[in-house]
């Protein structure tokens, strides 16, 4: 998906195309995207408390949701298939004076970078070819990037419906981080 009404996409996996979002399908897009609780916090005998999850368990759920004016192109969408997503959301990432390199949590999209002081923009940053780094220039302040996450998932369910005397459409989309 990729129109002037978000910055979002989805892509399915195998497919020929994106899914194809007509017009007042996906304006105001709503985002959720929420930790999967897979791990186990645990308190030692001294009652500090420590995380016992191993990394590779750390994953995302991704709601996606909207009310419209119509439905995308959900007929070929089914639970189970695997979706590659850059939701509509910006993550944040520090970067300290004289720092030349980042490391995203998540490969990245459309990364910008900003000056905290004057929120000016710098030079755009170049993203890694695998997408989960990026390097610049250093800088004599501190800055962020912000960037779009990319999320490798699979369908967990979708629901439509529309409102024929309203000329109203809503759906929601739900994925898991594979």
């Amino acid at each position: 998906m990729m129109t002037s009404e978000t910055e979002g996409r989805i892509f399915v996996s195998g497919s020929v195309a994106d899914i194809f979002f007509p017009p007042g399908s996906a304006r105001g897009i709503s985002t959720s995207i929420e930790q999967i609780e897979s791990g186990e916090l645990r308190r030692t005998v001294n009652g500090n408390l420590v995380d016992l999850t191993r990394e590779e368990l750390r994953k995302y759920a991704i709601s996606l949701s909207c009310d419209g004016m119509s439905l995308p192109g959900f007929d070929s969408v089914w639970r189970g298939m695997i979706c590659t997503i850059t939701p509509p959301v910006r993550w944040i990432i520090k970067v300290e004076p004289g720092q030349n390199s980042v490391t995203f949590a998540r490969p990245a999209a459309n990364a910008k970078m900003f000056d905290a002081e004057t929120n000016n923009p710098f030079p755009d940053p170049i993203i890694g070819s695998n997408g989960t780094s990026a390097t610049f220039s250093a800088q004599a302040s501190v800055a962020w990037i912000e960037y779009q996450p990319i999320f490798q998932t699979r369908v967990v369910g979708r629901s439509e419906s529309s409102e024929e005397w309203e000329a109203s459409a809503t759906w929601s989309l739900e994925l898991e981080e594979i």
